[in-house]
């Protein structure tokens, strides 16, 4: 199987319609996994809710979709973030309600874990940043390879058969070498590793040969719908950084 793996597309349509472009030129994808976080920051989170449904056979649920269904509280973030958030609760349909209700925490495919955040406690919506975080991690599943976002970073921690753990930043990595991964996907909507270009991952069973990706997209336009729509200049600003 070879599987594209996108998250943290936060309203912003055409950084996903771009990864969702850019999955099609490349073709031999078997599956598309969401890892969560639809909404928030950008201006179209309705539009991005009907494309994950009807194209991603894995949907997950980050935390700022949890806080768009009144599962968690918005004063939680800083203030851009409950902007977002605000704006994402005004302007969501009750289908889309309904879409971003049936998401899952936490999910498997094959050999691999899938979580927006953290396996060890999904719902606390931890960081993995460091090896010795990713050291932690690793006592709390089982499976070879761990899928995860949040961050917006695309991060790739090894694990050696000795338990001795260091971070990649690989464009491209075989994972078939004995060793166990967690891999960071990165963010389609909000990069913050100062690459503006969306970025997704894919990833190939067979060869288990991981993949970086990051198609262009208009970044003025998605700017233009936030001003349209009130959103602060900081996360307006923040797009062509990628920051």
């Amino acid at each position: 199987m070879i599987y594209a793996l996108i998250s943290d597309v936060h309203g912003n349509l055409e950084a996903l319609t771009a990864v969702m472009d850019d999955i099609k030129k490349h073709g031999a994808i078997d599956e598309v996994l969401f890892l969560g976080d639809a909404v928030g920051y950008g201006a179209n989170p309705n539009e991005v809710l009907q494309i994950i449904n009807a194209t991603c056979d894995i949907k997950l649920m980050g935390n700022h979709d949890y806080s768009a269904l009144g599962l968690l509280d918005p004063t939680d973030f800083n203030v851009y973030a409950q902007s977002g958030i605000n704006f994402s609760v005004s302007v969501l349909t009750p289908q889309s309600q309904g879409i971003l209700s049936s998401f899952r925490l936490i999910d498997r495919v094959g050999e691999l874990l899938l979580v927006h955040a953290t396996p060890d406690a999904p719902e606390s919506w931890n960081y993995c940043l460091s090896t010795a975080e990713a050291n932690r991690q690793y006592e709390t599943f089982e499976e070879p390879i761990c899928f995860i976002a949040h961050s917006h970073q695309p991060l790739i921690f090894r694990q050696d058969p000795l338990d001795e753990c260091d971070m990649l930043t690989n464009q491209e990595l075989n994972l078939g070498d004995g060793c166990r991964y967690i891999v960071n996907i990165g963010s389609v909507g909000q990069p913050r590793d100062g690459d503006p270009r969306a970025c997704y991952a894919a990833y190939d069973t067979i060869s288990q040969r991981l993949q970086y990706r990051r198609p262009s997209y208009d970044i003025e336009a998605a700017q233009a719908k936030m001003r349209a729509v009130d959103l602060p200049a900081f996360l307006v600003e923040r797009l062509a950084a990628g920051r």
